[in-house]
């Protein structure tokens, strides 16, 4: 785990702790992803395999299905247990 995920993890866990129990708090550290910012990363097939191979899952993320996971977690949030709706 490298160290920007560590410090989102601590934030995300102090961020918990400190809001509970009014408010869920998630964070969502998906790894590289294709995007126009990774473009030099990602340019060829070969470094495209490297990259995907010092990641644990193996792969790079594709920003719609990331976009999609995002979205699909935050609607979640928005209910409870007893699936009561909160703004």
């Amino acid at each position: 785990m490298s160290s920007k995920e560590k410090i989102l993890e601590g934030l995300t866990k102090s961020l918990a702790a400190e809001l509970v129990p009014h408010i869920r708090v998630n964070a969502i550290a998906p790894s590289i992803t294709d995007t126009p910012l990774a473009e030099r990363l990602l340019s060829t097939d070969e470094k495209r395999k490297a990259t995907a191979k010092r990641h644990p899952l193996n792969k790079i993320r594709n920003l719609k299905k990331l976009q999609m996971l995002f979205c699909s977690f935050s609607r979640m949030n928005h209910y409870g247990l007893q699936g009561k709706y909160y703004t």
